[in-house]
């Protein structure tokens, strides 16, 4: 039966360099709608230098792609978040959905539905090696003006986990739709 859904609970996921709950950097792919389902619940991502971490994409780049819209067969619940090392400084990028996304050329991404209300409930924990944290994404390039990010009807909740309150701090950019626009 082709409308059964694909869950990954709790997976536990380390990358180098680019981690995600999915995948960890993807080039120009885009993702058809589908009767089946995947549902990425709880998971736990890690990059451990350098590192571009997502709930379900570590590092997605598209160009000349036109716009292109998170899809509805895919779900992501409660992603945790960590960039635990670096090689060169603070330039770890974390986000629920995508760690860094990268439009170019024309293209332009949505998230959220039309017609429904989408809950998005993202932790990520605290790490000297964060540059950027966005509850949707962790940083945003581009280049010129023709190029979009467009986020509708969503239900935002951002925790940023530390062993105290200035550890909050450590984040150079912290947003709750996007950390870093334009880097």
């Amino acid at each position: 039966n082709m409308n059964r859904t694909f869950t990954l609970d709790s997976p536990q996921i380390t990358g180098k360099t680019n981690a995600g709950g999915l995948i960890g950097m993807a080039s120009n792919v885009l993702f058809a709608e589908s009767n089946q389902k995947m549902k990425v619940s709880k998971p736990q991502v890690t990059a451990n230098a350098n590192g571009t971490v997502g709930g379900v994409i570590g590092r997605y780049e598209l160009s000349g792609k036109g716009e292109q819209k998170f899809p509805d067969c895919i779900e992501m619940t409660d992603p945790v978040l960590q960039v635990s090392g670096s090689s060169n400084g603070d330039n770890g990028y974390a986000g629920g959905y995508f760690g860094v996304l990268g439009i170019t050329n024309g293209s332009s991404y949505y998230f959220g539905k039309e017609d429904k209300t989408v809950d998005v409930n993202v932790t990520l924990n605290h790490s000297e090696f964060i540059r950027a944290y966005g509850t949707i994404v962790g940083g945003v390039c581009g280049n010129g003006t023709s190029n979009a990010i467009v986020v509708k009807k969503m239900n935002i909740v951002s925790n940023y986990c530390g062993s105290d309150r200035s550890d909050r701090n450590d984040a150079r950019y912290h947003g709750d739709v996007v950390g870093e626009l334009g880097f």
